[in-house]
């Protein structure tokens, strides 16, 4: 009966132990998200959570590319993806959270956003660059679409004027 008890009372000991450390390993997901966001900067791309302020919003990131060509800085706008279709918004279901944007934006736009998956819930220009918020639920091929789509919407952008 003695060397149950030291049996049971080392293997007590042992997960008490260990049980607090392995509490403090990341989750497959938790890896998953610093993977993508680690390959977003090594793009140049800024990772930033969205704030409680836009409902929409809550529970993704704004991926950022800073403006390749600084005669884009002057841009600023905002677009939410909405749930219902309307005649006012872009494309059927974007509507505009700001002013709009100048008409050749709107054009390079509308093409621009029928490629972006159901994952990406809002698109972003601003001061600081060309972004989208993302629910980051996607795959790695899904950021580096998104990645590629923000390169190539900038040039776009920039060759519309």
């Amino acid at each position: 009966m003695g060397s149950w008890t030291n049996w049971l009372i080392i293997i007590a000991v042992v997960a008490l132990a260990v049980g607090p450390v392995m509490m403090f390993q990341p989750s497959a997901g938790q890896k998953k998200l610093a993977r993508m966001r680690a390959l977003a900067n090594r793009q140049g791309v800024r990772v930033s959570l969205a704030s409680k302020a836009m409902a929409e919003l809550v529970g993704s990131a704004c991926y950022s590319l800073p403006w390749v060509d600084p005669s884009l800085q002057g841009l600023c706008w905002q677009l939410v993806r909405k749930s219902y279709s309307h005649g006012l918004h872009l494309n059927e279901f974007w509507s505009w959270q700001s002013d709009a944007a100048s008409a050749p934006a709107i054009s390079v736009l509308s093409q621009q956003l029928a490629l972006l998956p159901e994952s990406v819930k809002s698109v972003i220009a601003s001061p600081a660059g060309l972004g989208v918020y993302w629910k980051e639920s996607g795959s790695e091929q899904e950021l580096v679409f998104l990645l590629a789509w923000l390169h190539e919407t900038q040039l776009k952008l920039k060759a519309a004027g």
